[in-house]
């Protein structure tokens, strides 16, 4: 199957997650400035869609169902919409880049791999955050009347407290998420070599399992 294409439960999958983050980005946030920042979580369901369905995917639900809805939603106009929301929202999709990796290293027998698939997490969600303070940054320049610096250090303020809890929540959810993985495979997930990795490792498993059972 392309990774491109969509099944049935990968839309209903991914607009669930994509809605769920739209709530959470609405109603469950702590507001900090005038200028629309908010330490919150709504990221997390967007980095799920980008681990189990892949950069591409994962680029829709944030990239475009996600920024396009918050930014009516925010009504702060489309001259804000590349910089404060397609870039910094859209960027949770390069967790995909490396989902299968994460995947492959948590399901290793070594425990070594186990630590780098949550390191590689961490790193990927925390670089997102990074970028998005870079890019939103540019608005506040733009149309704030601050100094690049200062758009920096307010941007800060509530991205980087933002970002620590989506790490947070992420790590303690990945056990789960790989759970689920190999109950509900996604056309990503089955695909590429990486992909064949991963199967051959469940496969693995559920044979150690049956002779365990034995």
């Amino acid at each position: 199957m392309n990774n491109s294409r969509f099944t049935i439960r990968e839309i209903t999958e991914i607009g669930v997650l994509s809605a769920l983050a739209i709530v959470l980005d609405t109603f469950v946030k702590i507001p900090i400035g005038s200028t629309g920042g908010s330490i919150n979580f709504s990221m997390v369901p967007l980095f799920i869609v980008a681990l189990r369905h892949g950069p591409i995917k994962g680029f829709i639900a944030s990239g475009i169902i996600y920024s396009i809805i918050t930014a009516v939603i925010d009504a702060y106009g489309i001259a804000f919409f590349v910089f404060d929301y397609l870039i910094p929202f859209g960027l949770t999709a390069i967790l995909g880049l490396v989902a299968k990796p994460i995947f492959n290293m948590y399901t290793s027998k070594e425990k070594l791999n186990v630590v780098f698939s949550f390191v590689v997490l961490a790193l990927m969600i925390a670089l997102q955050g990074l970028l998005r303070i870079l890019s939103s940054s540019i608005n506040s320049m733009l149309f704030y009347e601050v100094t690049y610096l200062e758009g920096i250090i307010y941007n800060v303020s509530y991205v980087l407290p933002s970002t620590a809890v989506n790490i947070v929540i992420m790590a303690l959810m990945l056990p789960v998420i790989v759970m689920l993985s190999r109950r509900y495979k996604t056309s990503f997930l089955k695909n590429s070599f990486l992909g064949m990795i991963y199967d051959n490792t469940l496969i693995e498993d559920e044979i150690e399992e049956e002779e365990q059972i034995i």
